[in-house]
């Protein structure tokens, strides 16, 4: 704290006077007689003081105006200028009007003389010869009141001129509303970044309590939760929906604080407030650019990924088609046999990678999906066994509870789902081992799972497997494919109102499943009837 006050004394003009004493207070001792002068300096010498002597009434003038005083003591009865006149003079002058005066004097002649130095300031006076003691503890008392006056004056400046430079500092801080609220939350101060934020003129806001400020707040919850935890923790601060005076909403970042007094009593809260529309704008903006420089990645990442993929199969194709259609007739039956399979083969990649572009577009473009009752343990199996016409001497093994109840779907998207993740089990399972197709019941949903035993899958690796051409660098050179069929799985199940994962198999392998909603019963009549067509 102490720094700080220091440093804000640096800025406000104010000299430190750490390390520097301050010029002690000077004693003027006017009297025309040399060794008064030396008996009085004698007696009222010391190091918190500093002693200016003159001989006559001139020479204290001249004294006088070229420095202040803490007190004069002044001789009545001198030559020339006496006593009196010296006073009369002093008081004449402006800077000099109530520099104290301490007449000394042989002799007091009647009351009219004790009247006029008192008239002409004398704050008392001593009768020659002089008491020593009396005469130290008397200047003493003048001494002290004179440096502590002028410590409070010092500190009165110092404080009008930090008040000065607070209240600029307040007034042009116009990227921010500050105001002084009361214990009550009503505005007091209402600096010129209120102003301009706000709209709100001083005299608009002055005594409204600060929930003027808060929009769709009209009853104050809000401001007085706020308010009441301030008390509590001493500062509050978030970004909350303000009000302009033309009506228009605006979020601002606030904080709210403790005001306290001078005396260390509470005196109400400090508001400070920032329009933050344009760096919410700018966040935006900088977000939209982001993901469209994401979206330009993804995208030429896309286009070097597809065009290896495509034109491997079609090569496959084109190479198969040119040599069955240059030698079909002197080619073995066996060669013509694997050509053709090699072009189905072929055919069929290229077939799933467009239905999955096409397929990632159709969601990309959010079009609404079309869901019905499907009954998993009746439509997942017709799937198995269509897969496995396609790709002869894969062993999939069922395991389906056939009292699952019906779910929230669309045939097509389970359809999808269930063959892209058994054609990953099949590109990255062991060769020989069977699959796994297993479906449950959970409370609210069904659960269908595809088990391989190949390769495996970390925990790391099941959280970033289902972004788009995401293949994993240890199995990259396994099995070809674009790495779009688990994203499409996963935008399926989103789509259905599902969730999907991965994880490690126990034993080695990986399991991949996905969740559906059961049916909820207001379709309970659609569930019985699907129920009784498969009883």
């Amino acid at each position: 704290m102490i720094g700080m006050v220091r440093d804000l004394s640096l800025r406000v003009g104010v000299t430190p006077t750490d390390g520097v004493l301050p010029a002690p207070p000077r004693v003027l001792i006017v009297d025309d007689e040399p060794k008064n002068l030396v008996a009085m300096q004698a007696i009222l010498e010391g190091p918190d003081r500093e002693l200016v002597c003159a001989n006559s009434g001139e020479e204290a003038l001249r004294h006088v105006l070229n420095g202040d005083f803490a007190l004069i003591i002044l001789d009545v009865h001198m030559p020339g200028i006496d006593g009196f006149d010296t006073a009369e003079l002093i008081r004449q002058r402006e800077q000099t009007r109530d520099t104290p005066i301490l007449f000394i004097t042989a002799a007091v002649r009647g009351e009219f003389a004790v009247s006029r130095g008192y008239s002409l300031g004398a704050v008392d006076y001593l009768l020659r010869p002089l008491e020593p003691d009396v005469l130290r503890f008397k200047v003493g008392v003048f001494v002290d009141l004179y440096r502590k006056t002028a410590e409070i004056r010092s500190q009165a400046a110092e404080l009008a001129r930090a008040e000065a430079f607070l209240t600029s500092v307040l007034q042009g801080a116009t990227e921010h509303a500050i105001a002084a609220l009361d214990t009550a939350g009503r505005i007091v101060v209402w600096n010129e970044g209120a102003r301009r934020i706000y709209g709100y003129a001083h005299e608009a806001v002055a005594g409204r309590h600060v929930r003027m400020l808060f929009d769709d707040d009209a009853q104050g919850a809000l401001p007085q939760a706020l308010l009441k935890h301030v008390d509590r923790q001493g500062r509050a601060e978030g970004e909350f929906w303000q009000r302009r005076v033309a009506g228009g909403s605006f979020v601002a970042r606030i904080t709210i604080s403790r005001r306290e007094e001078a005396s260390g009593a509470g005196g109400g809260y400090v508001f400070v407030s920032r329009d933050i529309t344009a760096e919410r704008q700018a966040e935006q903006a900088r977000a939209e650019l982001y993901q469209l420089r994401e979206a330009n990645a993804i995208k030429d990442e896309f286009l070097g990924i597809v065009s290896h993929e495509l034109r491997t199969p079609l090569t496959m194709i084109l190479g198969n088609a040119q040599s069955l259609g240059a030698r079909f007739r002197s080619l073995p039956p066996d060669v013509v046999e694997e050509s053709l399979r090699e072009m189905t083969l072929n055919a069929r990649r290229l077939q799933a990678m467009v239905e999955s572009m096409l397929l990632l577009s159709h969601l990309e473009t959010g079009h609404d999906v079309e869901s019905e009752p499907v009954l998993v343990q009746r439509l997942v199996p017709g799937i198995v066994k269509d897969f496995g016409e396609a790709f002869e001497g894969v062993d999939i093994r069922l395991d389906i509870d056939g009292d699952l109840p019906p779910v929230e779907a669309n045939s097509t998207y389970v359809h999808q789902i269930v063959s892209n993740l058994l054609s990953n089990a099949v590109k990255y399972g062991a060769k020989g081992s069977p699959i796994e197709v297993v479906a449950t019941q959970l409370p609210d949903a069904v659960r269908v799972a595809v088990l391989d035993r190949g390769s495996g899958i970390t925990e790391e690796e099941a959280t970033r497997i289902f972004e788009p051409f995401t293949r994993l660098d240890r199995t990259q050179f396994q099995a070809a494919g674009a790495g779009l069929g688990l994203t499409v799985c996963k935008r399926l199940v989103s789509a259905l109102g599902g969730t999907i994962g991965a994880r490690p198999r126990e034993g080695g392998g990986s399991e991949f499943s996905f969740t559906l909603r059961a049916l909820d019963a207001s379709k309970a009549g659609v569930a019985g009837a699907l129920a009784g067509d498969i009883a």
